[in-house]
Order: C-alpha cells, then sequence, then structure tokens
C-alpha cells in the first residue's frame, strides 16, 4: 500500500517529524517537531509528577523531588542566593534583616523602654512627620513578627506652653504612634498609651537643645 504520511498518528507529518514511530505529547512545549518531551525543562523528574514541569528543579535539598524550583526555601523573602541561611528563617527584628540569617533578638526585652529615633511631629501638632515612617514602620515589622510584644507607647513635651495643653499633646503624639502601627497591621489591644507632658525632662529646658531632647516618644515593653 501508500506510504502511510503519519506513522504515529500524531498530526505531524513524517518528513517533519523528528521521531516519526513516537507520537508527539502535545503539552505546548515544542509540540511542532513531533517528538515527545517527557521532561520538558530537562530537570530528570518527568513531566507527569513535576509541579512546574517547564521550570526545571533547584536542586538544593529542599522538596527538590516536586519538580517545583524553591527560590526561597524558608519563606522570610530573602531569596536564597542572598540568603545566609536559606534553611531558616530571618527574624525580622530590625537587626541585620537582610542577610537573611535569624539573629538574636536584641530589641526590647520586658521592662525595657527605648526613645524612638527618628521620630518627628509637625510644630506645636500631634501629625507625625513622612520622616518618621521608616522608623516606625521598623518597629511595625518588629511587632507583627513577635506578636508575644506588648508596648507602652509614652509621649513627654518640653516646658513651653500650659502644663494641661503639654500633657495633653503629649498623650495625642502617643496616640498618633499607636494608629500609625496599627495602620500597618498590628493588633491595637498590644499597644497601651500614656501621656507625661513635661514631666521627666531628660535635660534643662532653658536651651533649644535641651528642650528637643526632651520633645521625645519613648516605648517600654510591658510583656
Amino acid at each position: 500500500g501508500a506510504p502511510d504520511p503519519d506513522n504515529d498518528n500524531d498530526g505531524i507529518h513524517d518528513v517533519v517529524d523528528a521521531a516519526p514511530n513516537e507520537p508527539e505529547d502535545h503539552d505546548g512545549f515544542e509540540d511542532e517537531d513531533g517528538r515527545p518531551d517527557p521532561d520538558n525543562d530537562n530537570d530528570g523528574i518527568p513531566d507527569l509528577r513535576d509541579g512546574a514541569p517547564n521550570t526545571p528543579e533547584d536542586f538544593d535539598n529542599f522538596e527538590d523531588e516536586d519538580g517545583i524550583p524553591d527560590w526561597d526555601n524558608d519563606g522570610d523573602s530573602i531569596p536564597d542566593s542572598l540568603d545566609g541561611a536559606p534553611m531558616q528563617p530571618e527574624t525580622l527584628n530590625g537587626y541585620l534583616d537582610d542577610d537573611g540569617i535569624p539573629d538574636a533578638d536584641p530589641w526590647m526585652n520586658p521592662g525595657e523602654k527605648q526613645i524612638l529615633q527618628g521620630i518627628s511631629f509637625k510644630s506645636g501638632s500631634a501629625t507625625l512627620s513622612s520622616a518618621s515612617y521608616q522608623a516606625l514602620n521598623t518597629i511595625a515589622k518588629q511587632l507583627k513578627f513577635d506578636k508575644s510584644i506588648h508596648l507602652d507607647i509614652q509621649g513627654y513635651t518640653d516646658d513651653r506652653g500650659r502644663e494641661s495643653a503639654n500633657l495633653q499633646l503629649s498623650l495625642k503624639r502617643a496616640n498618633s504612634i499607636r494608629a500609625f502601627l496599627i495602620s500597618k497591621g498590628v493588633d491595637g489591644g498590644r499597644l497601651l498609651v500614656t501621656g507625661f507632658g513635661e514631666a521627666n525632662p531628660l535635660a534643662p529646658n532653658d536651651t533649644a537643645e535641651g528642650r528637643r531632647a526632651n520633645r521625645r516618644i519613648e516605648i517600654m515593653r510591658i510583656k
């Protein structure tokens, strides 16, 4: 009889079929050459059980049998190629967070307090300046990472103006910090606020430098 123009019945004529006796596996990968590709990405894992048949597995001893490359094994958002400890998630505590290596928390222990650096408000108001956002974003990251931390946010002013007004302003400023952290996903139930007004000055109020030091936000870890 007449020669069969398509021996393997894969819809590709033998004259252009690189494997005329083996039907093409029509899987969207080099289907026009007529040669079946049982392992499209050549990673040694057959397409039938390859979770990513067109992307080769990265053989790094982490879930290598599924065929899916894992660019961030520990799920800490730092790519394995830049991660100093790719199998251990980074502790996002504001301390060497970019190296991928979990670090002992140097931040705060219960009962400790610290002055928030890099925080400023518009003069005489409780409106945060945009320059404060970077420092507060770091605090928010830490609080979201370690949900055991509860803080008391403590506001202070200098001694200019009426004492009662300063007390009110210090409380409003502490509340502005709290509202910012809540807006970044921190549970408000973990954040207390206290306004101390002009109490507990760090420096004499008779110089501009001293007054600047006294206008501050402190945070104390209460648990």
